[in-house]
């Protein structure tokens, strides 16, 4: 596809502006891609955050989500070529366009809000984990789309592995405060095995059974990331480092997580600016070894 219009151009523009401003270790990660590869995913982080403020709102739950049923409608309508005043529809319609990301992707993406709205507890690690790939995985099956990947069936897979790595990364960070907003994401049955209930979340003191609790989800997390390491060779080379800082930076998270013996009570771990120019840097390194990756302008 050619150039784009003056409206969709504004469009782009709008969006870049808002992931710059609200998508933080995402951006980075967005900044080092190609032009036509970041402004992309600009617009694609812009419809995603869209649905998670419906989500994240105040508002009562039935309004809620009705507006996420009226957010699909528009999405629906946009990936159709449908473009409503929305100024950042014309943006996000170009980019899967281009990129050919599937309707379905975002589809699981808006169950996925859904799931939090009208679901506060997890019965199993199976129930979890398809909460994970709905918030989650596919939103790395769309960067695959964008980054473009070789193997789409097995990069596919990884990318299944990685966004649940990088969610239950997220589940733990966010014990302490997801229990204040009246959810649970560890799962019922390994809390009643390992002896563990809501009041033991709640804190000050991280017991024992609950430290071994997030150690052994900790553990499953770093397993994923193990196994998703294989898409560093198979993403295409001008896109490799948009995924390593984005890998790196959420292991990192979690290693930082185990470091500090899965103390996630007492703070909000995080990993800090400093550390994440390193990562950054260093995956800069890394995928030039793998594929000639460069910064982009």
């Amino acid at each position: 596809m050619g150039p784009v219009s003056a409206a969709v151009e504004a469009s782009y523009r709008a969006c870049e502006a808002l992931a710059r401003r609200e998508a933080k270790s995402f951006y980075l990660s967005f900044r080092v891609l190609p032009p036509a590869k970041r402004r992309a995913m600009c617009a694609i982080y812009a419809a995603m955050r869209r649905t998670d403020d419906l989500a994240d709102s105040d508002l009562p739950t039935e309004v809620k989500l009705a507006q996420i049923d009226g957010w699909s409608g528009t999405l629906a309508g946009s990936f159709a070529g449908r473009v409503n005043s929305d100024p950042m529809l014309p943006a996000f319609h170009d980019a899967v366009t281009r990129f050919a990301v599937e309707p379905a992707l975002f589809e699981h993406l808006l169950a996925g809000a859904r799931m939090d709205l009208t679901q506060t507890r997890y019965a199993t690690f199976d129930d979890l984990a398809l909460y994970c790939f709905r918030v989650a995985g596919v939103v790395g099956l769309v960067c695959l789309r964008v980054w473009g990947c070789s193997d789409r069936v097995e990069a596919d897979r990884l990318g299944e592995a990685c966004g649940l790595a990088f969610q239950l990364t997220n589940i733990l960070r966010d014990v302490r405060e997801d229990l204040q907003r009246g959810r649970v994401y560890l799962p019922e049955d390994e809390m009643r095995r390992a002896g563990v209930t809501e009041a033991d979340l709640a804190g000050p003191g991280l017991t024992e059974p609950v430290r071994l609790l997030l150690e052994d989800i900790a553990a499953r997390a770093e397993a994923c990331y193990l196994r998703a390491a294989p898409l560093a060779g198979m993403v295409a080379a001008d896109s490799r480092i948009g995924f390593a800082v984005m890998y790196s930076t959420y292991r990192a998270l979690l290693q930082a997580i185990r470091r500090s013996g899965c103390d996630v009570l007492a703070q909000r771990i995080s990993v800090p600016s400093s550390t994440k120019l390193t990562i950054a840097l260093r995956a800069l390194a890394e995928t030039r070894l793998l594929g000639g990756a460069r910064l982009h302008g």
